[in-house]
């Protein structure tokens, strides 16, 4: 029976060195009296056991333990066996011509993987031999001190997201709040290393809506939500790194303690170097920078230590920068030439971004030069001397990519373990085996084995027809990498020490150390084919693998993909070393075009009745029914393509989600009407929450389930919420429009009035600019005061009905005697003017071009002295109080505006009309002394005798 390779712990390489010195044989006990007596015998006697101690450490080189004999010794259990005779002679790889074991002492394709299995004669039914079987790297396989090459897909101040492998997520947080900011600490699309720090699984409850939903309580499954916290510190990622591995030409994870006149101060957290002891010069830094102040964060002497990452959910959409095109000469990481050579390198936007340099930023840097004091040293101390400091340089991604790691040369001190290996170094390597889902491989000297999975061989094949050239299309690998082929240069993408997971990848932009192509303009400069957009849907595609219980991988149909990338592509990547030899092949050229999508289990197929709403999981044997190797899948729809590390875009075939309104709040535009959307929850505050589509939820606030907003009154109450519990109940179906949306925040503001959802279909005022004037729109009342009424169309686009108005046109005297907030009204626009929009409710005059002139005519109309005007010709519009002078006694009196229509006056022009003023001193024939007798009383006569809104009777 096939088993997993298990995880397991493996002790460090101080422990190891600790047990071996617990196992240094003992002296005699006459040795021991000759030792107490004699001060030289003792001194021998501590030599001798330090030797047997560095003997025992030289034993297990592979998992930790570093060899420090001469080529002329002999060590136990090598060449002689320890009898002192001559160390017999490695024999020389063929990978890359320098020595190594005849064999590595790690399984086949390192940790989980299940080995082959030989042919048995005993079992004629299914005793035929099987080729290893290369897990996936799933959560569960993940662990604390898991190293993983990680894209930043976001940064924050107080959190990262990083695009992990396998199509996983991880999170980096800040710790403290006096912690440096990570947005000074981490740039967007860098690919870089990453230590796991943490995982959990936290289960949560469901919902009491999702239980009343369920036909039983049980039927409703709680929803289990992994996290993987990761950490980019060079404490961590550098804590198994010594003097005797820092080499000229290696990379190494350091970070910016200070910028000073002619460079920075890089910590490398490297044992035995000090804090200070790494420089990075400014002319050392290939390209543009700058020199970036750090963020105030309080009180922050101390030195950050760790930068710890945490949680969030998933589902987040980036744009990336441009990948980069890599060519020139590979180089080694002794700072060596290779042999493969190309053309100059071509300028990309993320070979020629600017390198921001401030305090607590995270680089990978390349070691220029290493003192000769701290190779003779074991420790690096203050006594070195200031000529021991390690000077560093920072390349660009696409120079950095170009880096290829070899086996140190006999003069290095130190090897490669697993514990050293680190995410991110490219890597000759030896096809050694060829599994069922991709490529078992050994690397270094044939030391270490690694495999690569299906998804990572840069190519996928369509699912449907024949291959020329390929005996099994299911197992096209076995066709491509023969030969010379047989010899690539992979990307390290997953190291654990603990299980020998070792895990590479060929695909392009993992190679170039760049996100991938993210718009046709990125695809111009690019070796691979674009994705899908989010959104699209796509028909008749072919699973090409099947994940039991958890999913499928299906390919995309071939005619989506762009034929230009079969001409412009290969140009970048005959540019480019690491793939040149690979493209050259036909097969593994139309396999690099295609692309894949991968649908999860929850999202495959509805639930075949609503009663068993969200917790319904679609059976495994149902599952494995419609989505068995090679079936076809109807439709899909691309749900997200932020998985940037294996370029795979996530999809799902469930026909509610394919016929989804929105998958993301970029989808939703206000003024778009939404049918028969599911209510999934009541919210607290009376309003409800609906379900627009995958993820995609909108909030309708109490205010908008009616048209009319809510009298006082028990009876009225109680009425009203009767009809809510009956119309607006979890489960029921309602149409809705969206107000407004705000993509950055993940929100929506919905409304459910009937008269808002069904007026102005295709013409809603949603932007000022398109607003004309005249226009007629359905609005809701979202203010009221005494100085008129503000109404509110979709967008958060707004004007205002001033309350002068109203009286003239309405004869409304107190606004907020007549409206209330949430009402739907109809308003007809008089101007928009630099985004002030004035509104009238009287949208019964017919003609509305002629508004403006006949504002002008109000102000230039005349009436001749002494002109009587008949009663009830003159409506009050509006009264003004009267004002105090500046000696602080006498004053001015207040006036009432009044209106006079055009067919009362002898005005040729038809619909005009013109405003008046009548002081308050004007209004009787005779007035009581008390009332003129100061402002206010004469305020309050006028009031008592004049009402806005009222014509006046007298002529």
């Amino acid at each position: 029976m096939e088993e997993s390779f298990p995880r397991g712990g493996v002790r460090s390489n101080r422990l190891d060195a600790a047990s071996a010195a617990l196992r240094t044989p003992t002296v005699s006990s006459s040795s021991r009296e000759e030792k107490s007596s004699s001060t030289n015998k003792r001194k021998a006697q501590q030599q001798h056991k330090a030797q047997l101690q560095q003997q025992a450490t030289d034993k297990d080189f592979l998992f930790g333990n570093r060899s420090s004999s001469t080529p002329g010794e002999s060590t136990p259990g090598e060449g002689g066996g320890g009898d002192g005779s001559t160390k017999k002679r490695r024999k020389v790889s063929p990978v890359d011509g320098s020595a190594s074991t005849s064999s590595s002492m790690l399984p086949l394709g390192g940790g989980a993987v299940l080995q082959p299995t030989a042919y048995d004669h005993t079992n004629k039914k299914d005793g035929h031999s099987k080729a290893a079987l290369i897990e996936s790297l799933s959560f569960n396989k993940l662990g604390k001190g898991t190293r993983l090459l990680g894209l930043v897909r976001d940064v924050a101040p107080d959190y990262v997201v990083v695009s992990l492998p396998n199509m996983l997520t991880g999170f980096v947080r800040r710790v403290k709040e006096t912690d440096t900011p990570l947005t000074d600490v981490y740039s967007k699309n860098t690919m870089m290393a990453f230590t796991i720090v943490k995982t959990t699984a936290e289960t949560v409850a469901s919902t009491a809506e999702q239980r009343r939903k369920s036909a039983t309580a049980a039927a409703v499954k709680p929803e289990t939500r992994r996290r993987i916290e990761l950490t980019a510190s060079p404490q961590i990622i550098n804590a198994d790194m010594r003097l005797p591995d820092l080499n000229e030409g290696n990379v190494i994870r350091g970070r910016i303690v200070s910028c000073e006149d002619h460079g920075c101060i890089v910590d490398l957290a490297v044992a035995g170097l000090g804090r200070n002891m790494a420089f990075l010069r400014y002319e050392n830094v290939d390209g543009s920078y700058e020199i970036v102040a750090p963020t105030q964060v309080g009180d922050d002497d101390e030195e950050d230590t760790s930068m710890d990452g945490s949680d969030s959910d998933d589902e987040s959409d980036s744009d990336d920068e441009s990948k980069n095109s890599d060519d020139e000469e590979m180089v080694d990481a002794n700072g060596h030439e290779n042999d493969a050579k190309g053309k100059d390198d071509c300028s990309s936007a993320s070979s020629g971004s600017t390198f921001l340099l401030n305090p607590g930023r995270v680089y990978d840097f390349n070691i220029k030069s290493v003192p000769a004091a701290l190779r003779k040293s074991s420790t690096a101390s203050s006594g070195i001397g200031r000529a021991a400091v390690l000077q560093l340089g920072l390349k660009k991604s696409s120079t950095q990519a170009k880096i290829v790691t070899s086996v140190l040369n006999s003069a290095s001190s130190s090897s490669y373990t697993v514990r050293t290996l680190q995410p991110g170094m490219l890597l000759k390597c030896h096809v050694e085996h060829y599994a069922r889902n991709g490529l078992c491989v050994t690397f270094l000297g044939n030391v270490f084995r690694g495999s690569i999975d299906m998804v990572n061989l840069g190519g996928f094949w369509s699912g449907d027809g024949k291959m020329d050239g390929v005996k099994d299309p299911n197992l096209w690998w076995k066709d491509v990498f023969v030969g010379k082929n047989k010899t690539i240069l992979a990307r390290l993408i997953a190291v654990d020490p603990a299980t020998k997971i070792i895990r590479l990848s060929l695909l392009s932009h993992v190679l170039a150390l760049g996100p991938p192509p993210s718009s046709q303009q990125d695809h111009a400069t690019a070796d691979q084919a674009l994705l899908p957009a989010v959104g699209s849907i796509i028909e008749n595609a072919r699973v090409i693998r099947h994940d039991p219980g958890v999913g499928a991988l299906v390919a995309l149909p071939p005619d989506l993909h762009d034929d230009t990338m079969g001409v412009d592509g290969d140009e970048n990547v005959a540019r480019n070393a690491a793939l040149a030899q690979l493209r050259s092949n036909d097969t593994y050229r139309t396999l690099s075009s295609n692309k894949c999508a991968y649908v999860h289990i929850s999202k495959a197929m509805d639930p075949p009745s609503t009663e068993k709403g969200h917790g319904y999981r679609t059976p495994e044997s149902l599952f494995a029914k419609h989505f068995a190797l090679h079936a076809k899948v109807p439709r899909l729809r691309i749900l997200s393509t932020s998985n940037l590390m294996d370029n795979v875009a996530s999809c799902a075939t469930a026909d509610s989600i394919v016929a989804s309104a929105a998958l993301s709040y970029s989808d939703l535009s206000p003024g778009a009407k939404y049918v028969s959307m599911p209510i999934i929850r009541s919210m607290d505050g009376g309003g409800i929450l609906v379900e627009l589509g995958h993820g995609v939820r909108g909030l309708v606030p109490a205010t908008h389930l009616f048209d009319k907003a809510q009298t006082s009154g028990k009876s009225a109450s109680s009425y009203r919420s009767k009809i809510r519990s009956e119309k607006f109940r979890v489960g029921n179906k309602i149409d809705v429009r969206c107000l407004q949306v705000d993509v950055e925040a993940r929100r929506a503001i919905l409304t459910a009035k009937k008269t808002l959802v069904q007026s102005d279909p295709d013409d809603p005022i949603t932007n000022y600019a398109d607003i004309e004037t005249g226009k007629i729109a359905t609005g809701f009342i979202s203010r009221v005061d005494k100085t008129g009424v503000t109404i509110t169309f979709y967008n958060n686009v707004y004007g205002k009905a001033t309350s002068r108005t109203l009286a003239e046109e309405l004869g409304v005297e107190d606004p907020t005697t007549n409206y209330h907030v949430g009402d739907v009204v109809r308003a007809r626009v008089v101007s928009c003017r630099n985004y002030k929009l004035d509104l009238s409710l009287n949208t019964s005059i017919s003609d509305h071009s002629d508004q403006d002139g006949s504002r002008k005519a109000k102000s230039g109309a005349r009436l001749d002295p002494g002109f009587v005007l008949p009663s009830k010709c003159m409506k009050i519009v509006q009264l003004f109080d009267s004002r105090l002078r500046n000696d602080g006694v006498s004053f001015i009196p207040g006036y009432a505006v009044v209106t006079i229509k055009a067919k009362h006056l002898s005005i040729p022009e038809n619909g005009q009309s013109i405003d008046c003023k009548i002081p308050f001193d004007q209004i009787l024939d005779t007035y009581d002394a008390g009332a003129i007798s100061s402002a206010q009383n004469l305020d309050k006569m006028a009031r008592r005798v004049l009402k806005v809104g009222k014509k006046i009777n007298q002529p």
